[in-house]
C-alpha cells in the first residue's frame, strides 16, 4: 500500500482478469484478522435479551474502504456488515445481534403514593425496579445496561434517579 495526497495505492498481489463491459467487477484486495474489544448492551425495559457490539480497531495501517465485510467469531462466520470508510486506529462498531446467553429481567418491586405540601395538594409517586442479569456464558462479559427515567413537559414535575451503580 502506497499513500498520496489524496488517495491510497493498493498493490495486488496476484493476477485479476477483469472481464471487459459495463459491469462492476469486485475481487478481495485482502484479508486480515483484527483485534476487537467485546462489550453487550441491554435495555431490559425494551427487550429482555442483551445485545453484542463489538468494537474493531483497525489496526491494518492503511484505511478500509467503504463497502461490504464478513465478520467471523471463532472462525464461524456471523455476519455481513456495511462498512464505513475507516481510516487507520479509528475504531468500528458492529452490531451482531442478540446473544441468547444472556438474560435481563426488568421487574417493578414498589410503587409508592405520597402526599406531600400543605394541604395534600402535591403527590410524590416512587417507583423501584429490580433488574436481573444472567450470563450463561463461561466468561465473564462487558455489559451496559441502560434504563429511563421519565421526562416531563412541566416543570412542576420533576423525575430523578436515587441510586446509581
Amino acid at each position: 500500500m502506497k499513500e498520496e495526497a489524496t488517495s491510497f495505492l493498493f498493490k495486488i498481489p496476484y493476477k485479476v482478469t477483469i472481464p471487459s463491459g459495463n459491469s462492476f467487477y469486485k475481487f478481495q484486495i485482502a484479508e486480515k484478522e483484527s483485534k476487537v474489544e467485546f462489550f453487550y448492551y441491554a435495555i431490559p425495559k425494551m427487550d429482555k435479551s442483551a445485545f453484542l457490539k463489538p468494537t474493531v480497531k483497525n489496526s491494518f495501517g492503511y484505511p478500509l474502504l467503504q463497502g461490504s465485510a464478513s465478520i467471523y467469531l471463532d472462525g464461524n462466520y456471523v455476519a455481513k456488515i456495511n462498512l464505513n470508510k475507516t481510516m487507520p486506529d479509528e475504531g468500528v462498531e458492529v452490531s451482531l445481534g442478540k446473544d441468547e446467553s444472556i438474560k435481563v429481567d426488568r421487574k417493578q418491586v414498589k410503587r409508592f403514593t405520597e402526599y406531600v405540601g400543605f394541604g395534600d395538594k402535591n403527590v410524590r409517586v416512587s417507583y423501584e425496579y429490580l433488574i436481573t442479569i444472567q450470563n450463561t456464558k463461561k466468561n465473564g462479559i462487558i455489559l451496559n445496561v441502560k434504563d429511563q427515567l421519565p421526562v416531563y413537559r412541566y416543570e412542576m414535575i420533576k423525575s430523578k434517579s436515587d441510586r446509581s451503580y
